[in-house]
Protein backbone atom coordinates (compact mmCIF):
# COMPACT_ATOMS: atom_id res chain seq x y z
CA UNK A 1 0.00 0.00 0.00
CA UNK A 2 0.82 3.33 -0.88
CA UNK A 3 -0.10 6.99 0.87
CA UNK A 4 -1.20 9.32 -1.88
CA UNK A 5 -3.36 12.14 -2.44
CA UNK A 6 -4.60 13.59 -6.19
CA UNK A 7 -2.28 16.11 -7.32
CA UNK A 8 -3.22 19.70 -7.64
CA UNK A 9 -4.22 20.94 -11.45
CA UNK A 10 -1.66 23.76 -10.90
CA UNK A 11 1.65 23.18 -8.87
CA UNK A 12 1.15 19.25 -9.65
CA UNK A 13 1.79 18.63 -5.65
CA UNK A 14 -0.61 16.40 -3.27
CA UNK A 15 -3.73 18.93 -1.94
CA UNK A 16 -3.01 17.21 1.69
CA UNK A 17 -3.95 20.44 2.95
CA UNK A 18 -7.37 20.27 0.95
CA UNK A 19 -8.23 21.84 -1.91
CA UNK A 20 -11.24 23.36 -4.64
CA UNK A 21 -13.02 21.96 -6.79
CA UNK A 22 -12.44 23.65 -10.69
CA UNK A 23 -16.51 23.65 -11.11
CA UNK A 24 -15.84 26.11 -8.36
CA UNK A 25 -13.67 28.68 -10.18
CA UNK A 26 -13.54 30.49 -13.21
CA UNK A 27 -11.75 28.41 -16.04
CA UNK A 28 -11.07 30.95 -18.63
CA UNK A 29 -9.46 33.34 -16.07
CA UNK A 30 -7.95 30.82 -14.54
CA UNK A 31 -6.48 29.93 -18.55
CA UNK A 32 -5.90 33.92 -18.96
CA UNK A 33 -3.88 33.83 -15.82
CA UNK A 34 -1.98 30.64 -15.85
CA UNK A 35 -0.63 31.96 -18.95
CA UNK A 36 0.21 35.32 -17.88
CA UNK A 37 2.11 34.09 -15.21
CA UNK A 38 4.34 30.73 -16.19
CA UNK A 39 4.51 31.95 -19.83
CA UNK A 40 2.26 29.12 -21.54
CA UNK A 41 -1.12 27.34 -21.17
CA UNK A 42 -2.45 24.59 -19.12
CA UNK A 43 -1.32 21.25 -20.80
CA UNK A 44 -4.74 20.22 -20.34
CA UNK A 45 -8.27 21.23 -20.28
CA UNK A 46 -9.37 21.87 -17.12
CA UNK A 47 -12.15 19.53 -15.92
CA UNK A 48 -14.93 20.14 -13.42
CA UNK A 49 -13.29 17.52 -11.31
CA UNK A 50 -9.85 18.85 -11.35
CA UNK A 51 -8.63 20.15 -7.23
CA UNK A 52 -6.50 23.07 -6.81
CA UNK A 53 -4.79 22.91 -3.84
CA UNK A 54 -5.06 25.84 -1.34
CA UNK A 55 -2.10 27.09 -1.24
CA UNK A 56 -2.35 27.63 -5.03
CA UNK A 57 -5.14 29.45 -4.57
CA UNK A 58 -4.50 31.91 -1.72
CA UNK A 59 -0.92 32.02 -3.50
CA UNK A 60 -2.76 33.73 -6.33
CA UNK A 61 -4.89 36.23 -4.39
CA UNK A 62 -1.69 36.96 -2.71
CA UNK A 63 -0.06 38.27 -5.78
CA UNK A 64 -3.16 39.93 -6.97
CA UNK A 65 -3.16 41.93 -4.04
CA UNK A 66 0.53 43.09 -4.22
CA UNK A 67 1.75 42.35 -7.19
CA UNK A 68 1.11 45.67 -9.84
CA UNK A 69 1.47 42.99 -12.95
CA UNK A 70 -1.36 40.70 -11.93
CA UNK A 71 -3.65 43.43 -10.19
CA UNK A 72 -6.17 42.79 -12.96
CA UNK A 73 -10.20 42.03 -12.71
CA UNK A 74 -9.23 39.52 -15.50
CA UNK A 75 -6.79 37.42 -13.55
CA UNK A 76 -9.67 36.81 -10.47
CA UNK A 77 -9.90 33.23 -11.43
CA UNK A 78 -10.26 31.91 -7.13
CA UNK A 79 -13.71 31.03 -5.67
CA UNK A 80 -15.08 34.68 -3.81
CA UNK A 81 -17.29 33.05 -1.25
CA UNK A 82 -15.55 31.84 1.77
CA UNK A 83 -18.53 30.03 2.49
CA UNK A 84 -16.65 27.03 0.17
CA UNK A 85 -14.10 26.71 3.58
CA UNK A 86 -14.59 25.51 6.22
CA UNK A 87 -13.34 26.43 9.87
CA UNK A 88 -9.88 24.47 9.98
CA UNK A 89 -9.36 26.04 5.83
CA UNK A 90 -9.98 29.51 6.85
CA UNK A 91 -8.37 29.32 10.35
CA UNK A 92 -5.36 28.14 7.61
CA UNK A 93 -6.13 31.11 5.16
CA UNK A 94 -5.70 33.81 7.59
CA UNK A 95 -2.19 32.27 8.45
CA UNK A 96 -1.18 31.82 5.21
CA UNK A 97 -1.72 35.36 4.73
CA UNK A 98 0.15 36.71 7.82
CA UNK A 99 3.29 34.02 6.74
CA UNK A 100 2.88 31.55 9.98
CA UNK A 101 1.95 28.44 7.69
CA UNK A 102 4.18 27.14 4.29
CA UNK A 103 2.53 24.41 2.31
CA UNK A 104 2.48 20.88 3.44
CA UNK A 105 2.85 18.10 0.65
CA UNK A 106 1.78 14.72 3.95
CA UNK A 107 0.56 12.27 1.45
CA UNK A 108 -2.51 11.06 4.27
CA UNK A 109 -5.21 8.95 1.27
CA UNK A 110 -4.35 5.39 0.84
CA UNK A 111 -4.20 3.85 -2.81
CA UNK A 112 -3.38 0.38 -4.53
CA UNK A 113 -0.72 0.66 -6.95
CA UNK A 114 -0.43 -1.93 -9.24
CA UNK A 115 -0.14 -5.60 -9.23
CA UNK A 116 2.31 -5.91 -12.51
CA UNK A 117 5.39 -4.95 -12.17
CA UNK A 118 5.62 -4.18 -15.55
CA UNK A 119 2.88 -1.84 -15.59
CA UNK A 120 5.45 0.99 -14.41
CA UNK A 121 8.00 0.46 -17.01
CA UNK A 122 5.62 0.48 -20.04
CA UNK A 123 7.14 3.01 -22.27
CA UNK A 124 5.08 5.67 -22.75
CA UNK A 125 3.33 6.47 -26.39
CA UNK A 126 4.64 9.78 -27.81
CA UNK A 127 8.38 10.43 -28.33
CA UNK A 128 10.11 13.28 -28.98
CA UNK A 129 12.62 12.76 -31.98
CA UNK A 130 14.81 15.41 -30.65
CA UNK A 131 15.42 14.71 -27.14
CA UNK A 132 14.26 11.19 -27.04
CA UNK A 133 11.71 12.34 -23.80
CA UNK A 134 8.47 10.22 -23.83
CA UNK A 135 4.94 11.90 -23.36
CA UNK A 136 1.83 10.28 -22.10
CA UNK A 137 -0.69 12.48 -24.26
CA UNK A 138 -0.25 13.93 -27.78
CA UNK A 139 -1.31 17.42 -26.21
CA UNK A 140 1.61 17.01 -23.86
CA UNK A 141 3.47 15.52 -27.03
CA UNK A 142 2.94 18.81 -28.82
CA UNK A 143 3.48 21.92 -26.02
CA UNK A 144 7.06 20.37 -24.93
CA UNK A 145 8.01 20.14 -29.06
CA UNK A 146 6.42 23.90 -29.42
CA UNK A 147 8.23 25.29 -26.70
CA UNK A 148 11.65 23.60 -26.79
CA UNK A 149 12.33 22.63 -30.50
CA UNK A 150 10.59 25.75 -31.86
CA UNK A 151 11.98 24.60 -35.25
CA UNK A 152 10.36 21.66 -35.73
CA UNK A 153 8.40 20.53 -39.09
CA UNK A 154 5.15 19.25 -38.39
CA UNK A 155 2.13 17.41 -40.30
CA UNK A 156 -0.06 19.70 -41.91
CA UNK A 157 -3.10 17.40 -40.99
CA UNK A 158 -4.31 19.29 -37.50
CA UNK A 159 -5.33 15.72 -36.09
CA UNK A 160 -1.59 14.43 -36.74
CA UNK A 161 0.78 15.00 -34.02
CA UNK A 162 4.14 13.79 -36.29
CA UNK A 163 7.17 15.63 -36.49
CA UNK A 164 10.28 15.23 -38.67
CA UNK A 165 13.49 16.13 -39.38
CA UNK A 166 13.26 17.48 -42.95
CA UNK A 167 10.61 17.79 -45.48
CA UNK A 168 11.41 15.19 -47.54
CA UNK A 169 10.40 12.75 -44.68
CA UNK A 170 7.22 15.28 -43.65
CA UNK A 171 6.17 14.60 -47.63
CA UNK A 172 6.75 11.14 -47.69
CA UNK A 173 4.66 10.55 -44.74
CA UNK A 174 2.01 12.56 -45.91
CA UNK A 175 1.70 10.38 -49.37
CA UNK A 176 1.81 7.44 -46.99
CA UNK A 177 -0.54 7.86 -44.32
CA UNK A 178 -3.12 10.55 -45.35
CA UNK A 179 -3.02 10.84 -49.37
CA UNK A 180 -3.32 6.80 -49.72
CA UNK A 181 -6.84 5.85 -51.38
CA UNK A 182 -9.03 4.14 -48.46
CA UNK A 183 -11.36 1.84 -49.30
CA UNK A 184 -14.37 4.05 -47.30
CA UNK A 185 -17.88 2.17 -46.49
CA UNK A 186 -21.31 3.47 -48.96
CA UNK A 187 -24.60 4.96 -47.70
CA UNK A 188 -27.74 4.34 -49.60
CA UNK A 189 -30.12 7.46 -49.85
CA UNK A 190 -33.03 6.46 -48.11
CA UNK A 191 -35.06 8.86 -50.33
CA UNK A 192 -33.80 9.19 -53.68
CA UNK A 193 -31.02 5.53 -53.67
CA UNK A 194 -28.31 7.09 -54.96
CA UNK A 195 -24.93 5.76 -52.66
CA UNK A 196 -22.33 7.76 -51.19
CA UNK A 197 -18.43 7.25 -50.10
CA UNK A 198 -18.40 8.39 -46.52
CA UNK A 199 -20.90 9.42 -43.94
CA UNK A 200 -19.99 13.37 -44.62
CA UNK A 201 -20.64 12.76 -48.57
CA UNK A 202 -24.20 11.39 -47.19
CA UNK A 203 -25.24 14.07 -45.15
CA UNK A 204 -24.24 16.72 -46.89
CA UNK A 205 -26.66 15.25 -50.09
CA UNK A 206 -29.59 14.89 -47.32
CA UNK A 207 -29.19 18.56 -46.35
CA UNK A 208 -28.57 19.81 -49.88
CA UNK A 209 -31.32 18.16 -51.98
CA UNK A 210 -33.62 16.62 -49.59
CA UNK A 211 -34.28 19.86 -47.40
CA UNK A 212 -37.56 18.77 -46.52
CA UNK A 213 -35.74 16.53 -43.78
CA UNK A 214 -33.47 18.85 -41.44
CA UNK A 215 -33.80 17.35 -38.47
CA UNK A 216 -30.95 14.58 -38.23
CA UNK A 217 -31.10 11.48 -34.96
CA UNK A 218 -29.19 13.02 -32.26
CA UNK A 219 -27.57 9.65 -31.79
CA UNK A 220 -23.94 9.74 -32.93
CA UNK A 221 -23.05 7.15 -35.89
CA UNK A 222 -26.99 7.64 -36.55
CA UNK A 223 -27.88 8.61 -40.32
CA UNK A 224 -31.72 8.98 -40.12
CA UNK A 225 -33.29 12.68 -41.26
CA UNK A 226 -36.86 14.11 -40.47
CA UNK A 227 -39.14 16.67 -40.70
CA UNK A 228 -39.28 17.88 -37.39
CA UNK A 229 -37.90 17.54 -34.38
CA UNK A 230 -41.00 15.35 -32.84
CA UNK A 231 -40.39 12.75 -35.19
CA UNK A 232 -36.95 12.64 -34.32
CA UNK A 233 -37.79 11.96 -30.48
CA UNK A 234 -40.32 9.22 -31.64
CA UNK A 235 -37.24 7.80 -33.57
CA UNK A 236 -34.93 7.74 -30.74
CA UNK A 237 -37.34 6.75 -27.75
CA UNK A 238 -38.73 3.69 -30.13
CA UNK A 239 -34.79 2.82 -31.33
CA UNK A 240 -31.83 4.09 -28.90
CA UNK A 241 -34.56 5.23 -26.00
CA UNK A 242 -33.47 1.87 -23.96
CA UNK A 243 -30.00 1.67 -25.29
CA UNK A 244 -26.99 2.09 -23.21
CA UNK A 245 -24.85 3.34 -26.09
CA UNK A 246 -27.24 5.89 -26.95
CA UNK A 247 -27.37 7.07 -22.98
CA UNK A 248 -23.54 6.22 -22.22
CA UNK A 249 -23.03 9.05 -19.68
CA UNK A 250 -24.63 8.37 -15.99
CA UNK A 251 -24.93 10.30 -13.63
CA UNK A 252 -23.25 8.69 -9.92
CA UNK A 253 -25.78 10.19 -7.85
CA UNK A 254 -28.89 9.20 -9.14
CA UNK A 255 -30.20 6.70 -12.44
CA UNK A 256 -30.07 9.47 -14.61
CA UNK A 257 -28.32 9.41 -17.86
CA UNK A 258 -27.76 11.47 -20.55
CA UNK A 259 -26.05 10.97 -24.39
CA UNK A 260 -23.33 14.19 -24.18
CA UNK A 261 -21.41 15.07 -21.72
CA UNK A 262 -22.15 18.37 -21.08
CA UNK A 263 -26.06 17.55 -20.19
CA UNK A 264 -24.87 15.38 -17.69
CA UNK A 265 -22.63 18.12 -16.08
CA UNK A 266 -25.97 20.86 -16.54
CA UNK A 267 -28.01 18.19 -14.61
CA UNK A 268 -25.05 17.64 -11.95
CA UNK A 269 -24.86 21.25 -11.35
CA UNK A 270 -28.47 21.75 -11.38
CA UNK A 271 -29.44 18.78 -9.06
CA UNK A 272 -26.85 17.46 -6.76
CA UNK A 273 -24.12 20.32 -6.13
CA UNK A 274 -24.55 22.63 -3.28
CA UNK A 275 -25.69 26.49 -4.84
CA UNK A 276 -23.04 28.72 -2.68
CA UNK A 277 -22.60 31.44 -5.81
CA UNK A 278 -24.80 34.45 -5.52
CA UNK A 279 -26.49 36.47 -8.38
CA UNK A 280 -25.21 39.98 -7.56
CA UNK A 281 -28.74 41.61 -9.26
CA UNK A 282 -31.63 39.04 -7.70
CA UNK A 283 -31.42 36.55 -5.18
CA UNK A 284 -30.77 33.50 -7.52
CA UNK A 285 -28.06 31.06 -6.24
CA UNK A 286 -26.49 29.00 -8.58
CA UNK A 287 -23.62 26.02 -8.00
CA UNK A 288 -20.96 26.91 -10.64
CA UNK A 289 -19.66 30.23 -12.45
CA UNK A 290 -20.78 28.59 -15.69
CA UNK A 291 -24.48 28.49 -14.68
CA UNK A 292 -24.34 32.17 -13.04
CA UNK A 293 -23.07 33.22 -16.31
CA UNK A 294 -25.96 32.01 -17.85
CA UNK A 295 -28.44 32.48 -15.48
CA UNK A 296 -27.26 36.42 -16.10
CA UNK A 297 -27.25 36.01 -19.83
CA UNK A 298 -30.79 35.07 -20.45
CA UNK A 299 -32.33 37.64 -17.04
CA UNK A 300 -30.25 40.27 -16.80
CA UNK A 301 -28.91 41.16 -20.24
CA UNK A 302 -30.91 43.18 -22.44
CA UNK A 303 -31.27 44.96 -26.19
CA UNK A 304 -33.38 47.06 -27.74
CA UNK A 305 -35.04 45.77 -30.81
CA UNK A 306 -34.75 47.93 -33.94
CA UNK A 307 -38.12 46.73 -35.72
CA UNK A 308 -40.48 47.66 -33.11
CA UNK A 309 -37.82 49.26 -30.15
CA UNK A 310 -39.20 46.88 -27.17
CA UNK A 311 -36.44 46.02 -24.45
CA UNK A 312 -35.90 41.92 -25.12
CA UNK A 313 -33.33 40.00 -23.31
CA UNK A 314 -30.81 38.97 -25.42
CA UNK A 315 -30.92 34.99 -25.22
CA UNK A 316 -34.83 35.65 -26.41
CA UNK A 317 -33.80 38.67 -29.02
CA UNK A 318 -31.27 35.46 -30.68
CA UNK A 319 -34.01 32.60 -30.10
CA UNK A 320 -37.63 33.66 -30.60
CA UNK A 321 -37.84 37.66 -31.24
CA UNK A 322 -36.43 38.16 -34.60
CA UNK A 323 -37.86 35.32 -36.00
CA UNK A 324 -40.17 36.35 -39.22
CA UNK A 325 -43.69 35.41 -38.53
CA UNK A 326 -47.04 35.08 -40.39
CA UNK A 327 -50.48 36.29 -39.23
CA UNK A 328 -53.06 33.65 -40.06
CA UNK A 329 -55.74 35.96 -39.97
CA UNK A 330 -54.65 38.24 -43.27
CA UNK A 331 -51.74 36.67 -44.04
CA UNK A 332 -49.00 39.62 -43.10
CA UNK A 333 -45.57 38.63 -42.06
CA UNK A 334 -43.49 40.52 -39.96
CA UNK A 335 -39.77 40.75 -38.87
CA UNK A 336 -40.41 40.10 -35.33
CA UNK A 337 -42.71 38.99 -32.70
CA UNK A 338 -43.30 42.79 -30.98
CA UNK A 339 -44.54 44.40 -34.42
CA UNK A 340 -46.65 40.29 -34.70
CA UNK A 341 -48.25 41.40 -31.48
CA UNK A 342 -49.14 45.01 -32.37
CA UNK A 343 -51.17 43.85 -35.42
CA UNK A 344 -52.75 40.90 -33.83
CA UNK A 345 -54.39 43.86 -31.52
CA UNK A 346 -56.07 45.78 -34.83
CA UNK A 347 -56.57 42.79 -37.05
CA UNK A 348 -58.71 41.00 -34.28
CA UNK A 349 -60.66 43.80 -34.54
CA UNK A 350 -61.46 43.61 -38.12
CA UNK A 351 -64.51 42.10 -39.72
CA UNK A 352 -64.79 40.50 -42.69
CA UNK A 353 -68.31 41.53 -44.59
CA UNK A 354 -70.30 39.81 -46.84
CA UNK A 355 -70.72 41.21 -50.22
CA UNK A 356 -74.85 40.10 -50.63
CA UNK A 357 -76.24 40.44 -47.01
CA UNK A 358 -75.11 42.35 -43.83
CA UNK A 359 -73.21 39.98 -42.17
CA UNK A 360 -69.35 40.03 -41.07
CA UNK A 361 -67.20 36.94 -39.55
CA UNK A 362 -63.60 37.14 -37.40
CA UNK A 363 -61.54 35.41 -40.60
CA UNK A 364 -61.98 34.66 -43.73
CA UNK A 365 -62.38 30.92 -44.03
CA UNK A 366 -65.86 31.72 -42.11
CA UNK A 367 -66.46 34.33 -44.61
CA UNK A 368 -66.10 31.85 -47.85
CA UNK A 369 -68.09 28.74 -45.81
CA UNK A 370 -70.66 31.31 -45.57
CA UNK A 371 -71.10 32.47 -49.37
CA UNK A 372 -71.08 28.98 -50.29
CA UNK A 373 -73.56 27.78 -48.06
CA UNK A 374 -75.80 30.65 -48.04
CA UNK A 375 -75.11 32.51 -51.74
CA UNK A 376 -73.64 29.28 -53.34
CA UNK A 377 -70.58 30.88 -54.87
Amino acid sequence: MSLQKELCLICERPTADGAVLAVHVDKEKLQTWFLNVCGHELVEEVEDEDKICYFCTWQAEFLWKFDEETADEAFVWWPSNLELFDAAAKELRSKFFEGKVEQCWIQLEQVELPKNEDHRNEPRRWKCIYCEKRFKYSCQFSGHVKKMHKEAIRCDNRKCATYFHSLQEKEEHTKDIHEKSKEREKFECSFCGKEFEGPHNYKGHVRQVHKDFPVKCSLRGCLSFFKTRIEMKTHFDSLHGKDDEAKKFRCNDCDYKAMKKYILKQHIANKHLPKYIKCKMCETMCSTISSLKIHVRHTHKFKVCTYCKLVVSIINMKCYHLKITKCNRCKSKFQCSGLYQTHLKSCRKTRFKCDKCSKSFNTNSRLVLHMRKKHKR
